[in-house]
């Protein structure tokens, strides 16, 4: 599994983090960034991550 963030739509509104915490955060910068390497047991998180963005800027696929 492949957690994406596409920081060119990211605009650090906070959703992913709130859904998933341990999954996401906030680097220094204020860009959101994936915390960990994300394995299938993540996978519940991600998507639920990925549909509460309102940028639309993370994708999870099967990579």
């Amino acid at each position: 599994m492949k957690v994406s963030i596409d920081s060119s739509l990211c605009d650090s509104h906070g959703q992913c983090i709130a859904v998933s915490e341990g999954l996401f955060d906030f680097d220094t910068d204020g860009t959101t960034v994936l915390t960990t390497d994300a394995t299938e047991e993540h996978r519940p998180l991600a998507i639920l991550a990925a549909a509460s963005c309102p940028s639309l800027a993370i994708s999870v696929s099967d990579a």
